[in-house]
């Protein structure tokens, strides 16, 4: 069992929680495949064979692809005559259907890491991460629609808002209709506010309140708005003390990382001498010299791609780091609010636990003689 402090210093507990193995390549499988989906969809939306150009390019050069995304899509949304006048309705809809699916991806490793930190925090136990997918699944649709139900909602309010503003253009009694129903508008436009204020700012708590409590979508919407509200200086003192903190450990990581990499490059460039000048080479532009052998190239790629995997790793600690500090400040202002004890974490196996109930007593029957008269 994990001993807690039960107030904000269990904040600097999150870099133990987060550095581990599981959370971090759950990580790194969310950032790749998000990645790989924002790609898709801009060579979906974008036409021309300089956008194509500029796209090749981008994955040409994968260890600087974040500065490649962006040339490429100022370049589809700049310079392509095609993209000015298509990008904006396709942008739209296959950005609508990017979205859905990149919150599905996040519903489910982000539940999955969320679930990770609840038990490893709340109990100091390490589960394995098929158990957490599994949990994940049969959770996955409270996880999807946690932050997308007030939303919705948000939608609907804005929708009878424009209905109102549609009757105020009918003749004569239009005006008047607006004029007597705009409170209407005017309470509608605070519940719009005060549902994006809560979820913005209280979604950090809508998971782990999936993951701790193993509770359904609207509860963890009620948890999150209630801690939120009930408790905001404290939130934002916890969001302050874990971003100074993740700032740190997540400024060592890189380090490390980058150090690791260096070592390596340094020691095998002395050994290899010029040999190694191909690889070099490689590494800066991303496009191997002409005439590159076959045993040569593969080493390119291989050494390539354990530096891109070493870069992926680091983008899954952030995660990681990020999601165990959400859990972590949820179980702090749980405390604070409904006085939940910190090692309180919702487990199956306890909670379907048949209760054994003791079998009743069975009467003894007199021992009787030979002759039927009992002994006494």
């Amino acid at each position: 069992m994990r001993e807690h402090k039960q107030n904000w210093l269990d904040i600097f507990s999150c870099f133990r929680v987060a550095l581990d193995v599981r959370k971090i390549v759950l990580g790194t499988l969310g950032v790749y495949i998000s990645i790989l989906l924002i790609y898709l969809v801009l060579l979906t939306c974008s036409s021309g064979s300089e956008a194509q150009l500029t796209f090749q390019e981008a994955l040409r050069h994968p260890a600087d692809g974040i500065r490649g995304l962006c040339v490429w899509m100022k370049t589809i949304s700049l310079r392509h005559p095609l993209a000015q006048c298509q990008i904006g309705g396709r942008l739209a809809a296959f950005g609508g259907a990017a979205g859905i699916l990149f919150l599905a991806i996040w519903a489910f490793f982000g539940g999955a890491i969320a679930r990770l930190a609840a038990i490893d925090f709340a109990k100091g136990e390490r589960i394995e991460i098929g158990q957490a997918g599994a949990f994940t699944c049969k959770k996955f649709g409270s996880f999807f629609w946690a932050p997308v139900a007030p939303l919705v909602f948000v939608a609907i309010l804005f929708l009878c808002n424009y209905l109102l503003g549609l009757a105020g253009r009918l003749p004569g009694v239009g005006p008047i209709i607006v004029g007597l129903l705009f409170f209407l508008a005017a309470i509608s436009g605070f519940l719009v506010v005060i549902l994006l204020i809560g979820t913005i700012l209280g979604f950090p708590f809508m998971w782990p309140a999936i993951a701790m409590e193993g509770t359904d979508a609207f509860d963890a919407i009620s948890r999150s708005f209630n801690y939120l509200f009930a408790r905001p200086w404290k939130t934002l003192w916890c969001w302050l003390v874990a971003l100074a903190y993740g700032s740190v450990t997540t400024a060592f990581a890189g380090w490390f990382v980058i150090s690791v990499a260096r070592v390596a490059y340094a020691g095998v460039a002395a050994g290899m001498g010029s040999d190694f000048d191909p690889i070099a080479e490689f590494l800066r532009s991303g496009v191997p010299p002409d005439g590159t052998q076959w045993p040569l190239l593969i080493a390119m790629v291989l050494v390539r791609v354990l530096i891109i995997l070493a870069g992926g790793l680091f983008l899954g600690y952030i995660v990681s780091f990020k999601l165990t500090a959400f859990t972590i400040i949820y179980a702090i202002i749980r405390r604070d609010v409904d006085g939940t004890d910190m090692s309180e974490a919702y487990l199956p196996e306890q909670a379907e636990a048949p209760t054994e109930t003791p079998e009743p007593p069975v009467a003894q029957q007199p021992a009787q003689t030979g002759d039927g008269i009992a002994e006494l």
